[in-house]
């Protein structure tokens, strides 16, 4: 087992972690959204309606953001993961055909 086997599982698992922490952004943004509706039906005043826009104005794309960025993490680690896997299996290979090589030199 290579040290490269290793350090993919614990990449792998990194990457599950973003994505809870994606899906409980998207919790969370689906919960503040359930609250508009209540505190604007509760609201004593003007500017309920204002209340809402800020809300999906300026809330919700930070959301977004997150979420997106949760995404984006995983997505760079698994090709990162990918490429460092295949890096290895490259050089298992190339060390494999230089002892072959070697091997019929000095047999």
């Amino acid at each position: 087992m290579s040290i490269f086997q290793y350090v993919a599982s614990g990449v792998s698992e990194a990457g599950g972690k973003f994505m809870q922490q994606k899906n409980a952004t998207d919790s969370s943004q689906s919960i503040v959204k359930g609250f508009v509706p209540k505190i604007q039906g509760a609201w004593i005043g003007g500017d309920a309606e204002e209340f809402a826009a800020d809300i999906a104005r300026r809330l919700v794309p930070k959301y977004v953001e997150l979420a997106l960025a949760f995404t984006g993490i995983n997505v760079n680690l698994t090709k990162s993961n990918e490429s460092v896997q295949g890096a290895d299996q490259n050089a298992s290979k190339m060390a494999s055909q230089l002892g072959d090589t070697f091997s019929q030199i000095y047999p």
